[in-house]
């Protein structure tokens, strides 16, 4: 099967977000989202030119697990 017909997954079992689906799940704005991430509260990786934010570091700011450090 080629790779590009295979549907992505449901958008609660995605490894990451884009900031815009991140913004969507969470009900938190793009700026506040990248506001998080330089704080350090939630983990942002660029991927080529793309901006991801992990669905572990997003569930753990939304489920009050501790944050994740500044690096």
């Amino acid at each position: 099967m080629n790779p590009r017909l295979i549907p992505p997954a449901p958008i609660d079992q995605a490894l990451a977000y884009t900031i815009n689906d991140a913004a969507r799940v969470s009900g938190l704005g793009r700026t506040t989202l990248y506001k998080l991430a330089g704080e350090g509260k939630i983990e942002l990786r660029k991927i080529g030119a793309r901006s991801i934010i992990t669905a572990s570091s997003l569930r753990a700011l939304i489920e009050g697990e501790p944050q994740l450090e500044a690096a």
